[in-house]
């Protein structure tokens, strides 16, 4: 049985700073950020992001990208560009990190232009890639009908992504943003997923 505090984050969109003391009031074992830290997707919005995550004040730090964050998108090697010292940086990868396997895609499905951006059909191997003994899945899109509610009412996550969830026997949480109308946290069948645009999200693993 883990005993694992998690913070989540997500879509902060330069406005990472507002956080700051929340998070370092919660003696946490890790946070993770699940994309678009940017607004304006320049080189001088980034850094300033990283040096901010890297000055946290929690041990284990996962970062991902989303739609918004171009200047990790417009690089072949993130790690030669940026200092991610401290910092695991997941881009259709995976790590071991205390006693879970985490796997971490900045892939969204959206038809107009962005940052790691793809039409539906061509996400699939994407999301096949996901190992199926992935503990702790991390992505910027949600999975169609958790926490994906647009201001339309529109259900904006992606069923392939969906199916892939439902194939993880070791799924304990997946986190996620992108939709900013629908943050929270629910718990199905014993996996926690969180949406945490805009907000911190606080999980037990």
């Amino acid at each position: 049985m883990m005993n694992l505090k998690l913070l989540h984050l997500s879509d902060t969109h330069g406005d990472h700073h507002s956080f700051t003391e929340s998070i370092n009031q919660q003696e946490a074992d890790m946070i993770v950020f699940s994309g678009d830290f940017s607004s304006y997707s320049i080189p001088e919005e980034t850094e300033a992001f990283l040096n901010w995550f890297r000055s946290l004040e929690v041990p284990h730090k996962i970062l991902i990208a989303g739609n918004h964050d171009d200047t990790f998108a417009k690089v072949s090697n993130v790690r030669q560009h940026y200092d991610l010292t401290g910092i695991e940086y997941l881009e259709n990868s995976s790590i071991e990190l205390m006693g879970l396997k985490v796997y971490g895609t900045p892939v969204v499905e959206m038809v107009f232009p962005g940052a790691f951006c793809y039409p539906e059909e061509d996400t699939q191997p994407f999301w096949q890639e996901i190992p199926l003994d992935t503990d702790l899945l991390i992505t910027h899109q949600p999975p169609k009908g958790i926490l994906d509610q647009g201001k339309n009412q529109d259900l904006l996550g992606s069923t392939g992504l969906l199916n892939k969830v439902n194939q993880l026997s070791n799924l304990k949480a997946h986190l996620f943003g992108h939709i900013h109308e629908s943050s929270g946290l629910v718990e199905r069948q014993g996996i926690q997923f969180s949406n945490a645009s805009c907000c911190l999200n606080i999980l037990n693993i």
